[in-house]
């Protein structure tokens, strides 16, 4: 089947002359300009996702470079931390800051994840 869109003699005559320096057609040109679009991305049952949660479902821990498992929820990943923010005026002093992200890195080194 062919289809045919309508171009200003303008717009023509500069897809000619660049289909000219590539010495292909004008439809030829054209065509090598289409992107290859990937296939829609599915869920892990093959149905069509509607959100990237939708893509990602059941992937949870699959890119952790720890060697544990994980807590599944935010709330349970930053269990513990909260009063880092405990400054004066609401915002932590670099001392804190320091202070826990030493002892941060000396967990991890424990573990065996640094």
């Amino acid at each position: 089947m062919s289809r045919s869109i309508e171009l200003t003699d303008e717009d023509y005559a500069k897809l000619e002359r660049a289909a000219e320096m590539e010495r292909v057609t004008p439809a030829e040109w054209v065509a090598r300009r289409i992107p290859n679009w990937p296939e829609p991305l599915t869920c892990a049952d093959d149905t069509p996702a509607r959100t990237m949660a939708d893509v990602l479902a059941g992937r949870i821990g699959r890119f952790s470079s720890g060697n544990g498992p994980r807590p599944g929820t935010m709330a349970e990943r930053l269990a513990g931390r909260t009063g880092l923010f405990s400054g004066s005026n609401g915002l932590p002093s670099s001392d804190d800051v320091a202070q826990s992200f030493a002892e941060h890195l000396e967990a991890k080194q424990r573990e065996g994840r640094l």
